[in-house]
């Protein structure tokens, strides 16, 4: 594995893609511990949103379906709905 080969790097694994962070989570729980703690782009803008305007109500309107995913498992409801299409 990567991480044995070059366990003497420190390195850090950063994406704003939801897909990216749930395939780590769920099939190299090893890597976990190199996975940044930032949330995504839509996360940070919902968050901003919420911050800013009081009783709004947030929606990710894009293709991707992992965002659906991200929305319903985040523990902080900075985004309320997402819509996808085909």
């Amino acid at each position: 594995m990567l991480l044995t080969t070059f366990s003497s790097l420190t390195f850090l694994i950063s994406s704003c893609c939801s897909s990216v962070n749930l395939l780590i989570q769920k099939y190299y729980p090893t890597l976990l511990p190199y996975l940044a703690k930032v949330v995504t782009p839509m996360m940070a803008h919902g968050q901003y949103l919420k911050q800013q305007y009081e009783d709004v109500y947030v929606v990710f309107i894009g293709p991707c379906v992992a965002k659906k995913e991200e929305v319903d498992s985040s523990k902080e409801k900075y985004v309320d709905a997402t819509i996808t299409f085909r």
